[in-house]
């Protein structure tokens, strides 16, 4: 930001507020979800970091919110899906077995977490724009990605991106 008075140029740069985190932390959630090589379930610390900074600074937003207007928004996609998650949890319960119905649970509430997290932040038409651009962004992260990680000589072997990330090249 530049101003002039009194003839004294001013040249400051604003303080980030809690949207740039809240990107920042979206933005890290794509990367690691399009192009993030694959170390196993519960292994890819790129992914919980993002995901934590996603959430984390999304509530504190929230709460900041909430204190000011007294309201927050609650989408029916998010409600559904957490009901449905309830539901798979209470019929694991009965389940011959247990264990490999509880490897989905972990996955459907971090997905209920992070719809309700982008209906906080996007859901205007300037967020939806900007989700958009992050997307894309993201993508250009993986290819970029890939293109780096994929040796050249593979490249039309109809494998490609899958020796960099260790996904499937149908994922990619």
């Amino acid at each position: 930001m530049f101003s002039y008075k009194n003839g004294i140029l001013r040249i400051g740069k604003e303080k980030p507020g809690l949207d740039f985190f809240v990107d920042t932390g979206f933005f890290l959630l794509l990367c690691s979800q399009f192009a993030t090589p694959s170390a196993g379930e519960g292994v890819n610390y790129f992914y919980y970091f993002a995901f934590f900074l996603f959430l984390g600074v999304t509530f504190v937003k929230l709460m900041l919110l909430f204190k000011s207007k007294g309201t927050f928004i609650m989408p029916s996609f998010t409600l559904w899906f957490g009901g449905f998650t309830l539901l798979s949890f209470a019929s694991s319960l009965w389940a011959e077995y247990p264990d490999n119905s509880m490897l989905v649970m972990s996955k459907m509430l971090q997905s209920t977490e992070i719809t309700f997290c982008m209906a906080q932040n996007y859901a205007t038409r300037t967020g939806l724009l900007k989700c958009v651009r992050m997307f894309s962004w993201a993508g250009i992260y993986a290819l970029v990605f890939i293109l780096l990680k994929t040796p050249a000589d593979a490249w039309l072997s109809g494998g490609f991106g899958a020796d960099a990330t260790t996904l499937n090249a149908n994922t990619i």
